[in-house]
């Protein structure tokens, strides 16, 4: 797909693809193995300055290999030139490359030692990421969060992919953003881009016809 071709209202994300930590317990990918790097030609021919914003994350832990993070931010910086975003989970933020200007942190769980370090990390713009996996009530991580954590930052509530929401929409705090199931990115894996998640070799058959019936019922 050239990149003349595509509509830039939506984002374009760089999705890793040298393996994972296995910190997040539902993940749709959790057998991704390590795979030959990212093909630099290939990302280099798409016109990057022409999307709003480019980010980082996975199918795996865009932390789990700093020395080929700190490659891809590098070649980002100068073809992007624009504010590059991490999606993480990963326990020690303190690996994040200093080319990154916003963070995305995934944070379902009441767990200190992530919010101390969420918290500790010197990126400005920070944001968190309640997953429902059904397994915490997120009114009681939200008072977490923001009583005894101080947070006032941004938070976004989005349910796991294929299940239903456990709190509606309406019932959210204002300062929390409902984000439903959705691609709000272009993908690039390996060496193409995808403009559905589920398309991504990565993403087993069974998982993919999953995705698709929870896009089309959302």
């Amino acid at each position: 797909m050239s990149a003349k071709s595509f509509v830039n209202s939506k984002g374009f994300s760089v999705i890793t693809n040298w393996g994972c930590n296995h910190g997040c317990f539902f993940c749709l990918c959790k057998d991704i193995k390590t795979e030959p790097d990212i093909d630099y030609t290939a990302l280099g021919a798409i016109e990057l300055k022409t999307y709003p914003r480019v980010s980082i994350s996975g199918g795996g832990e865009p932390l789990h290999d700093v020395v080929r993070l700190n490659t891809l931010v590098e070649f980002l910086q100068e073809h992007f030139g624009g504010e590059v975003s991490i999606h993480t989970r990963h326990e020690d933020l303190s690996l994040i490359p200093a080319g990154i200007t916003k963070l995305t942190y995934s944070l379902w769980d009441i767990d200190q030692k992530r919010m101390d370090g969420f918290l500790a990390c010197s990126i400005c713009k920070k944001r968190l990421v309640f997953v429902d996996t059904g397994d915490v009530n997120f009114f009681k991580w939200y008072e977490w969060v923001c009583k005894t954590n101080n947070w006032s930052g941004q938070i976004t509530f989005k349910p796991l992919q294929g299940k239903e929401s456990s709190v509606p929409e309406r019932k959210l705090p204002s300062n929390v953003k409902f984000l439903p199931t959705g691609d709000y990115n272009y993908y690039f894996y390996k060496n193409a881009v995808y403009v559905r998640w589920k398309d991504i070799p990565f993403v087993q058959a069974e998982v993919g016809e999953q995705l698709c019936k929870s896009f089309q019922s959302g």
